[in-house]
């Protein structure tokens, strides 16, 4: 896995939980996927959590992108993951393996998520640790954050498990 910062044009507006189209410029074509933001909406720039894949039409060059690059992102940010689509109840569960994390990095730093649960619960389940992307963050980094830090620290489970490696929680999440 990896993860890469983009600077955001700043008419670009979208909601935690939604994507956005990528990519790069290819042979003079533009390549794109779709790709859930990480980041949330007041950051200043865009951050997406990709996985590597070595022969990945785009993923075999997105993972050697360096500063100064340009990245196409498309200007509509799409999705329904939202906040206001969610039926009101006590906790939220966010169920994630690999990848499938980086919507709910946007969301667990949207305050609106903690004003309207009393538990907000992320699971990321994945093969080894090290795949354990945001974890150094959502553990040590998220409940120090000047504004989100006591609601982090108050509401926030965060729930990793891994399937061949030992750890702590070990196995599928079904399990």
């Amino acid at each position: 896995l990896f993860s890469f910062r983009c600077t955001r044009d700043p008419g670009f507006r979208f909601e935690a939980g939604q994507f956005a189209m990528i990519g790069l410029m290819v042979n003079g074509k533009p390549l794109v996927r779709a790709y859930s933001m990480a980041s949330p909406p007041w950051d200043e720039t865009l951050e997406f959590l990709s996985i590597k894949v070595p022969d990945g039409p785009l993923t075999s060059r997105l993972q050697n992108i360096v500063v100064g690059d340009e990245v196409l992102i498309g200007r509509k940010p799409v999705g329904t993951l939202l906040l206001d689509n969610l039926l009101p109840g006590r906790n939220l569960w966010f169920l994630s393996t690999g990848t499938g994390l980086a919507p709910f990095m946007a969301l667990i730093r949207e305050p609106a998520a903690y004003d309207r649960f009393e538990k907000v619960i992320v699971t990321h389940t994945v093969r080894e640790v090290k795949e354990l992307a945001y974890r150094d963050y959502i553990t040590q980094d998220l409940p120090q954050h000047e504004l989100l830090g006591e609601m982090v620290r108050d509401k926030l489970v965060y729930y990793p498990s891994v399937t061949r490696e030992e750890f702590p929680t070990r196995g599928r999440i079904t399990e």
